[in-house]
């Protein structure tokens, strides 16, 4: 399958970062833009600019991909990397979409077949109850089970967490209808949330790419993340391990993450295979010396891997930080600091609202701790202006001694 022209369906750092890694990698590429980020950077480095006002639209992005003479669509790294329908669409306009195929993004949307997949595999996965259909079956199970308890369903929906038996049943009532199924999952108290990026080929060779931490949140949203994560080496080599028997059990194609919960004592429960890029990208291509969205590109295509995972030794460990806008306003001149990377689709003259996601600014080092004091001083040296920005908090979560030690800070609210 040739490709050559890719419509980028994503905004914000994302976007920036796919169109950078995907030019490199040489393909042309088409940015999509409104009438707020018709400014941004990559929209001008792109090869091409197809004005689309939002991406709720799926026949608006084929039409768009279409017009500019486009072969293929990536899909981006949000819920339209997981949509079955505009893969379906991609595939009746000729587009080819760079993801996974229909069927397999309809099966692995559904966390309760992902579940069992990873049972059947040997990999452990959070206690829970077999699936549910009534309120009186989720009281039996939940007197099987210890509390806090989460109840889920097949499509990740709104997971719901219940610490009394009556709100339990109460609660379950309301969301059990139409034949729904659920299930209860225990919550895992003081967990480490670590993923491992996975790529995997159709001749069914799969390579992990390293543990990466994404513990670390602030008013509920991530905002640092670093890799390798701070776990023992034997654990790192087992979640890879792990990583790789969920992706072959799915029979999974192209670039992903598999994630799981670490606890305390040690044990690694997964939560599931997401299978579509993320900012992480950004570590594991600073580490690795890769461009994850050309090889995501290469292996949906149907082109092997082409190395093995042997090949790969990263030594330099990275952080990368996510910056926020704390108020809205107009962006003024940007003060960068050198010999880090920041990641934007943000430029002066632009309007942003708060808690816009300005930027994602990495760092490396051969040393955790010399990692962590570059980041301090070039959030000291960052400068934006036109609004209020949270490096400040950031520093802070990175000077604190919980993090320092290799612990989760979870921020201040």
């Amino acid at each position: 399958m040739s490709m050559r022209r890719i419509l980028i369906a994503e905004r914000g750092p994302l976007a920036s970062l796919l169109h950078r890694s995907l030019m490199a990698s040489g393909y042309e590429t088409v940015a999509i833009f409104g009438e707020r980020d018709e400014l941004a950077p990559h929209v001008e480095e792109a090869t091409y600019a197809a004005y689309v006002p939002g991406l709720d639209r799926k026949a608006d992005l084929v039409g768009a991909a279409l017009d500019a003479g486009c072969d293929c669509l990536h899909p981006g790294a949000g819920p339209l990397a997981e949509s079955a329908e505009l893969a379906s669409a991609c595939r009746a306009a000729g587009l080819a979409f760079i993801g996974p195929f229909p069927e397999q993004i309809e099966g692995l949307s559904d966390r309760w077949v992902t579940r069992e997949l990873c049972v059947a595999s040997a990999v452990p996965v959070v206690p829970g109850s077999p699936l549910l259909i009534n309120h009186q079956e989720i009281r039996q199970a939940a007197e099987g089970l210890d509390f806090p308890l989460w109840l889920k369903n097949p499509w990740g929906l709104e997971p719901m967490r219940f610490d009394e038996i009556e709100g339990l049943v109460e609660e379950g009532t309301a969301r059990i209808h139409a034949g729904q199924k659920v299930w209860l999952e225990q919550h895992v108290d003081n967990a480490r949330h670590v993923t491992v990026t996975v790529v995997a080929d159709r001749e069914g060779e799969v390579v992990a790419l390293g543990v990466q931490e994404r513990s670390s949140r602030r008013e509920g949203r991530l905002s640092i993340e670093q890799a390798p994560a701070p776990v023992s080496q034997v654990m790192a080599e087992g979640l890879q391990e792990a990583a790789i028997a969920v992706a072959k059990a799915v029979r999974f194609v192209g670039v992903g993450s598999v994630g799981f919960l670490v606890d305390p004592s040690g044990a690694a429960p997964c939560i599931g295979l997401r299978p579509r890029l993320s900012l992480s990208m950004l570590l594991t291509d600073v580490r690795h010396g890769l461009r994850l969205a050309g090889l995501q590109v290469q292996v949906v295509s149907g082109q092997p891997i082409g190395w093995g995972q042997d090949q790969l030794d990263p030594q330099e460990v990275a952080l990368s930080i996510r910056i926020r806008a704390m108020s809205r306003g107009t962006l003024g001149e940007w003060k960068l600091p050198e010999g880090v990377q920041l990641e934007t689709a943000f430029a002066s003259g632009m309007e942003v609202g708060e808690g816009a996601l300005l930027g994602v600014l990495v760092t490396k080092h051969t040393s955790r701790p010399a990692c962590v004091v570059r980041a301090i001083a070039a959030l000291n040296e960052l400068e934006i202006g036109g609004v209020e920005t949270d490096a400040a908090a950031c520093i802070e979560q990175l000077g604190d001694p919980t993090f320092w030690t290799g612990g989760v800070v979870a921020g201040k609210d």
